[in-house]
């Protein structure tokens, strides 16, 4: 029986998802206290490594316990105790052969930036540009380039991949309120640093830093000779889809 946990972070007080040998992460911390309730080592398996800085509402991992469990609910209170605020899970359920990452149907993610006045409280998950230019009408156009089947080496860092770098974005969705920007990203798989380049992709072709046409040749294969990462502060994992609804 897999035991699958879903779980919310605050990326900007860790060094990322992935266990870390100097560096406190999720992965690590939920091991050390997992570890603690069950009396043995605990691996948990997650369903995307997110990058330090990279927060997350929906997060899910899985492990496998070491005996049957009669009574999640209070081993997942007494987890949270244990975790520090920065850490929370929020979820915990089991099926039969399960997998966080393997068993993905798709991930949706976030990215939050805004224009409005400075807010130090909303510093850790929104970024706040210093443009003087901003063309939103080329933002967006930029942004509906990716939706779709592309080749996306050139908006990741990864450097071998066995899909060829191919990817699917279902829908790219950008929201605005005011001087506030939220940018929905649904797609089935995602790469290395994929989502904070398309949006740093953006930031280039609203400030005319670089030309539509050079960013749908990227998509073909072409180099970019130019390319920005946006910041990993404004960056949310919010679901990880599967087949069911697992949490319901």
């Amino acid at each position: 029986m897999s035991e699958i946990l879903k779980i919310a972070y605050r990326g900007d007080l860790f060094y990322g998802f992935e266990r870390q040998k100097k560096h406190p992460s999720i992965q690590g911390r939920l091991e050390e206290v997992l570890s603690l309730l069950f009396k043995t080592p605990i691996h948990v398996h997650g369903a995307g490594r997110t990058d330090k800085g990279v927060h997350a509402k929906g997060q899910v991992v899985s492990f496998e316990a070491p005996f049957p469990i009669h009574n999640r609910q209070q081993i997942l209170e007494a987890a949270n105790k244990f975790l520090e605020p920065g850490i929370h899970i929020l979820k915990w359920v089991a099926r039969e052969n399960f997998d966080a990452r393997h068993s993905s149907m798709g991930k949706v993610y976030s990215y939050k930036f805004s224009f409005a006045d400075f807010d130090p409280m909303r510093l850790d998950t929104y970024f706040y540009p210093h443009y003087f230019l901003f063309d939103e009408k080329q933002f967006c156009s930029a942004l509906d380039l990716f939706v779709g089947e592309h080749n996306f080496q050139q908006f990741t860092d990864k450097r071998e991949d066995k899909d060829n770098f191919v990817r699917s974005l279902e829908k790219i969705l950008i929201q605005k309120e005011n001087e506030e920007y939220e940018v929905i990203f649904r797609g089935l798989h995602f790469m290395t640093y994929m989502v904070r380049y398309l949006v740093g992709s953006g930031f280039l072709a609203a400030r005319h830093k670089v030309e539509l046409e050079d960013l749908r040749k990227a998509l073909f294969g072409e180099k970019l000779l130019k390319r920005e990462m946006a910041p990993a502060r404004g960056l949310t994992l919010l679901e990880v889809k599967y087949d069911e609804d697992l949490f319901s």
